[in-house]
């Protein structure tokens, strides 16, 4: 059977996945779900995903969401190329830096991202500023130990995976 994504424009978390079936040349379904229509909170949808977010994987019968736990599911079924390393030290520094964009960049970013999105724009700039600067410093102080002495964040090589976390 083949592998269905449903997804949103302008979902990050769903453009993670489609560059990971990309990379992977694996073939799916595109199932574009639209936000304004609420399409992602039908009964349909919310049987595949409690949650009603996106992305949300179907392969056969196996129904999974979760960015990440996608990016997983795909890598350990369809291992070739390898999205999180060869080796597991590589493998240890990729889930590292993927651990410190959740925990601390993705937040850190949507404080000031969202408002955008929001349509309230930067109307107010004093009240942006003390969010852009916690968005700068988390991001120097998760990335700083990132590159190694080959100048990739693991390995010889660029990862796989970097692409979709640069």
């Amino acid at each position: 059977m083949a592998i269905e994504l449903y997804w949103g424009s302008g979902s990050p978390f769903a453009w993670r996945v489609m560059l990971t079936l990309e990379v992977k040349g694996l073939a799916y379904e595109s199932k574009l779900l639209e936000f304004s229509k609420g399409e992602h909170k039908t009964p349909g949808y919310l049987r595949l995903n409690p949650r009603g977010k996106v992305p949300t994987l179907k392969d056969g019968d196996f129904v999974l969401y979760e960015s990440l736990a996608i990016m997983s599911y795909l890598d350990r079924k369809y291992p070739d190329p390898p999205l999180f390393g060869k080796t597991a030290e590589e493998t240890g520094l990729i889930w590292r830096a993927l651990a410190e964009c959740e925990s601390y960049m993705v937040s850190a970013g949507d404080r000031v991202v969202r408002p955008i999105f929001l349509a309230k724009g930067w109307t107010n700039s004093k009240r942006f500023s003390r969010p852009r600067k916690q968005c700068a410093m988390s991001s120097r102080s998760s990335t700083s130990g990132w590159r190694t002495r080959t100048g990739w964040s693991a390995g010889v090589f660029p990862p796989p995976i970097s692409p979709c976390f640069r």
